[in-house]
């Protein structure tokens, strides 16, 4: 690389990336012991690396950051829609993110799933689907206009403004937009 060194530009990069996902490809073990020195990375392999263990590590990296971009758009979403950020919101977060993984299911089965998932968390469904209701509810008591989430949610909310089409509407986003 003309004009800096590998471990320069791995510097410049963790200074200016939020998701900084670097593979190293190099035969160089003095190169690897400056690494471990000096600059953040992921993963290192050599030059000789196989494609499928390649690609498995790049797909593994995708996946992860479509984890954190879903949970950065929800909290930023959260907080727009006045969210007041309780134990229920993580409920909420938690329904949504079940829905998008699984766009079959019916709020009820969501809920089932997440008691089944969590059962020393989340002792019933009842109450994880209460929960879940009330702190949308809530949400949508205190917000005044819900235009601003025109293309988020679907149409239906604005005359059912029902904690199902809220967890629905926000997986079909998320879902659009992140697969």
């Amino acid at each position: 690389m003309p004009g800096c060194t590998g471990i320069e530009v791995l510097d410049s990069i963790n200074i200016h990336t939020k998701y900084n996902n670097v593979i190293i490809l190099s035969d160089s073990e003095e190169l690897h012991s400056k690494i471990y020195d000096t600059s953040k990375f992921d993963w290192k392999f050599s030059k000789t690396v196989s494609q499928p263990k390649l690609f498995e590590t790049i797909r593994m990296i995708k996946e992860n950051n479509t984890a954190n971009e879903i949970d950065d758009d929800l909290n930023f979403l959260f907080d727009k829609f006045l969210f007041d950020f309780t134990d229920n919101t993580e409920l909420v977060k938690e329904a949504i993110i079940t829905a998008y993984e699984n766009p079959n299911l019916q709020l009820e089965e969501i809920v089932k799933k997440m008691v089944d998932t969590n059962p020393k968390r989340l002792k019933n469904c009842n109450t994880v689907y209460q929960s879940i209701n009330r702190c949308v509810n809530n949400a949508i008591k205190r917000h005044n206009d819900l235009s601003e989430f025109d293309g988020i949610l679907p149409s239906v909310f604005k005359y059912n403004p029902k904690p199902k089409n809220f967890i629905n509407g926000m997986a079909k986003y998320f879902e659009k937009h992140y697969k």
